[in-house]
């Protein structure tokens, strides 16, 4: 079981956004509209606990460039851990933007529609090449971690998006950012932000920074850009040489 609590060092802060009073105002602020509960039996092959959540839109003021997913507006096939429950072959989409996950479904006139999933069941999940579970904020709102290595040692990475004003002269349309990521080593139950190769040194022993200046050295790894790939190699040779 993925899903985990943890202690959250140095300042770190989440953005979520409520539903507003009119229809105008939360154009105005672009965020996501949930509509009501889509009941289980409207929706082809429901699984009660696969299907049980609200109806995902998502409104933003006219002109926007861009959209608020990770892996861009089409769904992409991935997998849900809930309640111990494997769902493999599902459509799935991530909005960083208002950190809500995303399932692709079809009703019952064969039309399709979007699903907000929701977080009280669900353990983990996989994109392409990723693996999240749902992270606790200290408000007790949920953001979602992307791990690289297991709920004891990993490189974890938080997504998100920014929509700001064009910067092109005489613009007043906004546009989405690219995908940015903000850094963390997870250790023992601890969520610690770093930002270049002294900060993350700092975060371990001065027994173990020999080894791990060693393998970043080994792994090629830029600590501000490196690829997952490098990251994961990481991590599976340090928890072989030491204990997390």
């Amino acid at each position: 079981m993925l899903r985990f609590s943890v202690s959250v060092v140095g300042s770190v802060k989440s953005a979520f956004f409520f539903l507003l009073f009119s229809v105008h105002a939360l154009v105005a602020a672009g965020q996501a509209f949930p509509s009501s509960f889509v009941p289980p039996d409207s929706i082809y092959g429901a699984d009660p606990l696969l299907h049980n959540g609200k109806i995902y839109h998502a409104v933003f003021p006219p002109g926007t460039v861009g959209n608020p997913f990770l892996n861009g507006p089409d769904f992409v096939p991935g997998s849900l851990t809930l309640r111990g429950k494997v769902y493999d072959g599902v459509s799935l989409k991530l909005d960083i933007f208002h950190q809500k996950l995303v399932l692709g479904f079809t009703n019952l006139h064969g039309a399709p529609g979007q699903l907000i999933v929701s977080d009280a069941a669900l353990e983990s999940f996989r994109l392409p090449g990723k693996l999240f579970v749902p992270f606790p904020q200290t408000d007790s709102t949920i953001q979602y971690l992307q791990l690289i290595g297991n709920q004891d040692f990993a490189i974890a990475f938080k997504w998100h998006k920014k929509l700001e004003l064009d910067s092109r002269v005489g613009a007043t349309n906004r546009v989405f950012s690219d995908p940015k990521r903000q850094q963390y080593l997870l250790r023992n139950m601890q969520l610690m932000p770093f930002k270049n190769k002294r900060s993350f040194l700092r975060l371990f022993s001065q027994r173990e920074q020999a080894e791990v200046k060693q393998l970043l050295r080994k792994y090629r790894i830029k600590v501000k850009n490196s690829p997952d790939q490098n990251w994961q190699l990481f991590t599976e040779t340090f928890l072989k040489s030491f204990n997390p």
